[in-house]
Formats: C-alpha cells, sequence, structure tokens
C-alpha cells in the first residue's frame, strides 16, 4: 500500500476556517460584555445590601435622627476600594466609572455606572442612594407621639433599579 501524500490547505478551505474563527471570537465577545453588565449589576446590588446591614448595626445603637442623611460609607470598615470619598458637588465627569462617591451637597451616595445601559437604559450612568427617616410625622414633629414608628431606610433617589 501506498501513503497517501498530505495536502496542504486550498484558499477556500482556509477562508472558511478563518471565518468559522472570526465567528466564534466575536460571539465570546459579545457574552463577555454580557457577563461583565451582569458582574457590575451584581456588585452594586451586594454593595447597597452590605450598606442596609451595616445602616442595621448603626440604628440600633440609637441616633436615627442624627443618621439621616448621614454618608452610610461610613459605616463600612473598610471602606471598599472603588469608594472616593466625599465630595462637595462632585464633577461627575471626571471621577472614574465603576466608582462610588458620597455629595455633601444633597446628601446623596452615587454610583458612577461603566455604561448608561448597565442601569438605565440611556437615562443616565448613576445611581444615587439616600439614607432618609421613614415613618416620620413632619406635621407634628414627634413621629412618637402620632404613635407612628421612627426607621432608616437607603432609598434609591435617581437612576434605574439596579
Amino acid at each position: 500500500m501506498r501513503a497517501r501524500p498530505h495536502r496542504a490547505f486550498r484558499v477556500g478551505e482556509l477562508a472558511l476556517a478563518l471565518l468559522l474563527i472570526v465567528g466564534l471570537v466575536a460571539f465570546v465577545l459579545a457574552r463577555f460584555g454580557d457577563y461583565r453588565t451582569e458582574a457590575e449589576r451584581v456588585a452594586v446590588r451586594h454593595m447597597v445590601a452590605a450598606l442596609r446591614m451595616a445602616m442595621q448595626a448603626e440604628s440600633a445603637r440609637g441616633g436615627m435622627r442624627a443618621l439621616a442623611g448621614s454618608n452610610p460609607m461610613r459605616w463600612l470598615e473598610p471602606a471598599p476600594v472603588n469608594y472616593l470619598g466625599e465630595r462637595y458637588r462632585p464633577d461627575i465627569a471626571e471621577l472614574p466609572e465603576g466608582n462610588w462617591v458620597f455629595d455633601l451637597r444633597d446628601k446623596t451616595l452615587v454610583y458612577i455606572a461603566f455604561s448608561d445601559k448597565n442601569f438605565t437604559f440611556g437615562e443616565s450612568t448613576l445611581l444615587k442612594f439616600k439614607v432618609e427617616l421613614t415613618g416620620s410625622s413632619e406635621a407634628s414633629g414627634s413621629p412618637e407621639r402620632d404613635g407612628a414608628s421612627v426607621g432608616l431606610a437607603l432609598h434609591q433617589v435617581g437612576g434605574a433599579p439596579p
């Protein structure tokens, strides 16, 4: 028996192989973008949950009225690596994406998203959260007199839900 000679790729076969590889790479890159978006959403939800737990611990110590409007990042030890600190009227355009900053002017915690499509569907790349009193009766000034219970909540005040 005679051995068959090795034949080289023809140009058409090589083009088809390259086309398949390019298609596979494009598919993987598209999926990678979806994973990044979902990872960012999960990270934001996790941070908000951690802040809410820290808020419950702080409110259990008392002084809920004093905690309203405060910076919830102060309750975490250590502060997250993507927390840029407190700023008065921060210029969001100059701050890096994927970071948190506390705006001292309106007392909101702001998350600067990587992409507007991740959370807000083209409206804004910011998520804003604020520590607020709940169940208070502003008219009487004393919710305890009216029988209403007072609590703290970390409410989202800007952007779409994470």
